[in-house]
């Protein structure tokens, strides 16, 4: 007869930082006002790729990102943004990649950083196979205009994309005429190694639970 063992752990602990990792992508002294929002305008959208090759971990979960701006004007500035994450076989933009909802990993408000540094943790983790390319899309619909930023960027000769209105939002249906940039954001990613995420515990959390059976 087999005998069943339950055992149920009960993980009352910190959040541990094991299977995790903070990737930069990107250096130098190039900057822009164009990526990944105009904030001197009322709506703009922004579209950047990182190479499987530059993310360089494989397959993770991707719960925070992070731009930096440098050489800003005034104080901190809100503004109302969603971000799109899109697998991608393309290196280089060469038109607006379709997305949906299911593509949203952030929709809200968040005040930037001057001269620093501002990390957006998203409302839902983006599950990155690690083979693709990724795609970043940035569409902020803010709807009133806000002082100069400039951000930290790479100057790649990459083509990203973006535009701006100040007559209406953009939307998938909606969106203006790309204009290409030879600039791409400095991004920070922060990561979850795929394995180490689920058991013993969820590790965005201050507590969890979880329960394994053994024969």
């Amino acid at each position: 007869m087999k005998k069943l063992y339950l055992i149920m752990l009960l993980m009352l602990a910190c959040f541990s930082a094991s299977g995790n990792e903070g990737i930069v992508i990107g250096s130098g002294n190039a900057y822009t006002d164009e990526l990944p929002i105009s904030m001197d305008v009322r709506y703009s959208i922004s579209q950047q790729i990182y190479t499987a090759e530059e993310i360089g971990i494989g397959e993770c979960l991707i719960h925070e990102i992070g731009f930096r701006a440098i050489n800003s004007s005034g104080a901190e500035q809100k503004r109302k943004f969603a971000i799109y994450l899109v697998h991608t076989d393309q290196k280089e933009a060469t038109d607006w990649l379709p997305y949906t909802e299911d593509d949203k990993v952030y929709d809200g408000e968040k005040s930037f950083e001057t001269d620093d540094w501002t990390l957006i943790m998203l409302n839902k983790r983006f599950h990155y196979n690690g083979k693709d390319n990724l795609a970043v899309i940035v569409v902020d619909n803010t709807n009133s205009k806000g002082g100069y930023y400039v951000w930290a960027c790479d100057e790649l000769f990459c083509n990203s994309l973006f535009n701006t209105s100040n007559e209406q939002p953009i939307t998938q249906s909606s969106k203006p005429s790309p204009l290409w940039s030879d600039y791409r954001n400095q991004i920070y990613l922060y990561t979850e190694d795929l394995n180490a995420y689920w058991i013993p515990f969820m590790k965005d959390g201050d507590w969890s639970l979880s329960q394994q059976l053994y024969t």
